[in-house]
């Protein structure tokens, strides 16, 4: 679809009415002009014909006379041509040729009419078919002596003009007029053209410039550097003007609550990283209480081993076994130490791209030592091979830590916890299952509120599963929980795989251990 300029529409719109008035201007004034020329031409034919009429007073009839004075009376009035008429409506002062020329010029039928008392005029069709202009005068010469043909008494004289020139004169003027129609309506587009150019579009396109730049994000500019135009345009302009003072007042306070808000973004991140950071802390001091028994007894150990060395009648075999045993007990401390440390250590963060079977391993090897999981019977349903998921690995073990400590708190004496992950549909998901009491419906609605916990005062400060959800949230997951009172609870944190994983719905791998710190 063609979409014409305002310039192009407007001058579009003024031909049209230009070129509709000046041809019906056109029309109407050739009509005018054909016609006073014709009535020109006739008055001129008819004044020819009375001062012809008026000649021929007093002239004798006479053969001779009568043409003589018609011949004269022709050179004077040419090109028109000038015949005294008989009552038969034929010429009889010209000789037989004349009269055959005047017949085939004009038929005598068509000249009756016009013998009247006063002179009269007649556009008729010549014997050709052009137009041809006829003016008869009664005839006041000398009456004919009786005894005379009454053919031969003079009852009229006639002048017949041809119309051809004159028609074609009002056909110049029209013509004239029609050149100088073309060029008033060139003129007046060409000067619309000049007029719509400085008044109007070179304004709009000014302004279309600085809409341009403003809403590129450019800096509008305190006032318009255009000349203001009068009229409707100036009001646009004005009003334009205060859009625009109204566009930089509020361009610069969204500025200014942008840099608010980023300020305020920054330090609601760093405050979720000290939160996180906080609770992560908590679940170490929480999983440090848990191991204390578990490393006081290989300390135990070395000390009554130690006492034994010191005997020096003890036997070299002897002494080499016991080295033996303290040096596997300093093992399962240090690894105790150090996977609690690796959990302690802040996280890097530095590729957000994980195994999560690994991790699930790592997050049981760190909660086994715990007190609580000694009664706990503690499942893993893991895939043979490796599952990617889109998470930083320090992240992803502590909402694991985190949930695994809350099952075990929820579970009674000889119950079971399950861990499981699952691959499927572009997405990794990752389930805790406990044998618990499960969670009340009430509790559900709350249950990632800050804050909120059904644990016992002192035994939980309510920010773990807050934080949990969030660190989810904020790689794109999210965490699902279905619980049935009486019968237990489960939380699955739902993950996106990089790339879309391959769906491994079915883990070919379960283990059941008490505690998996110690596997082999």
């Amino acid at each position: 679809m063609i979409r014409w300029g305002i310039r192009t529409q407007v001058l579009l719109a003024l031909a049209v009415v230009l070129a509709f008035g000046l041809i019906a201007s056109y029309l109407v004034t050739s009509r005018v002009t054909q016609a006073a020329v014709v009535e020109s031409r006739v008055r001129q034919a008819r004044e020819a014909a009375a001062l012809v009429a008026d000649a021929f007073e007093g002239v004798s009839v006479d053969g001779h006379a009568l043409a003589d004075l018609t011949a004269r009376l022709r050179a004077i009035t040419e090109p028109d041509m000038v015949y005294v008429l008989g009552p038969d409506m034929l010429p009889i002062a010209d000789s037989a040729e004349g009269r055959r020329r005047f017949e085939a010029t004009v038929s005598p039928r068509e000249l009756a009419p016009l013998r009247q008392s006063d002179v009269a005029h007649e556009v008729v069709r010549g014997q050709d078919g052009r137009p041809l202009l006829v003016v008869m005068a009664p005839f006041v010469g000398s009456p004919r002596p009786p005894g005379t043909d009454p053919v031969r008494q003079p009852v009229a004289v006639c002048l017949l003009a041809e119309l051809g020139p004159t028609m074609d004169r009002a056909e110049r003027i029209e013509r004239l007029f029609l050149l100088f129609t073309l060029i008033i309506l060139v003129l007046a587009v060409l000067l619309g053209y000049i007029l719509l150019g400085r008044t109007v579009i070179r304004p709009v396109h000014q302004l279309l410039r600085i809409v341009a730049r403003v809403s590129g994000g450019g800096e509008p500019s305190p006032s318009l550097a255009i000349a203001k135009p009068s009229g409707e345009l100036g009001q646009l302009y004005t009003a334009f003007q205060k859009m625009i003072d109204t566009l930089s007042v509020d361009r610069r306070r969204i500025q200014l609550q942008v840099s608010e808000l980023e300020l305020a973004n920054r330090e609601i991140a760093r405050t979720q990283e000290r939160l996180v950071r906080t609770e992560k802390l908590a679940s170490v001091g929480e999983l440090a209480a848990g191991v204390a028994h578990e490393i006081g007894n290989p300390i135990a150990v070395l000390q009554g081993y130690l006492e034994m060395l010191a005997d020096p009648e003890l036997p070299e075999e002897r002494r080499r076994e016991y080295l033996a045993i303290m040096e596997t007990s300093v093992e399962r401390i240090g690894t105790i130490i150090r996977d609690l440390l690796d959990f302690a250590r802040p996280a890097e963060d530095a590729e957000p791209l994980c195994d999560a079977v690994a991790v699930a391993r790592a997050a049981a090897k760190l909660v086994g030592p715990q007190k609580r999981f000694k009664t706990l019977e503690l499942r893993l349903r893991l895939p043979a091979a490796a599952v990617p998921v889109a998470i930083p690995a320090g992240r992803l073990e502590q909402v694991l830590v985190n949930l695994l400590l809350n099952a075990a708190d929820a579970s009674p004496e000889d119950a079971a916890v399950e861990l499981r992950v699952v691959a499927r549909r572009g997405q990794v998901e990752i389930t805790i299952a406990d044998e618990g009491m499960g969670i009340t419906q009430t509790g559900l609605n709350r249950i990632f509120d800050p804050f909120f916990t059904t644990k016992e005062p002192g035994k939980g400060t309510g920010l773990g599963l807050a934080v949990c959800h969030g660190i989810a949230q904020s790689y794109g997951g999210s965490i699902e929980v279905l619980s049935t009172v009486g019968k237990g609870a489960s939380f699955t944190v739902v993950l996106p795989a990089p790339g879309g994983a391959e769906d491994q719905g079915r883990p070919d791998t379960e283990i059941s251990s008490i505690p998996p710190a110690f596997e082999g």
